[in-house]
């Protein structure tokens, strides 16, 4: 099965000598694995390396903003306890 999509990149593990396994989730497909031929190649692993990188840095804030939501509710239950 072959198909085209945009999605966040969870994991890439190298396949034999020249390709890679990698996960990935998208909107209208899901969360998929499939084989990258030539994967691990000079030209592609960077590529990768840079959607993993790009992937964790969007987690990080989304965790962050979270924390941030949290604190911030906690805060205004303070607040309106003041009577503020």
């Amino acid at each position: 099965m072959e198909w085209r999509d945009e999605g966040a990149l969870l994991a890439v593990r190298p396949h034999g000598e020249t390709s890679a396994i990698i996960e990935v989730f998208t909107a209208q497909h899901g969360r998929h694995a499939g084989v990258v031929r030539g994967g691990v190649s000079r030209r592609i692993a960077p590529v990768l390396r840079v959607a993993i990188a790009r992937f964790e840095q969007e987690a990080l804030l989304r965790r962050q903003l979270v924390e941030a939501q949290a604190a911030l509710g906690a805060r205004k239950q303070v607040e309106r306890a003041k009577g503020i």
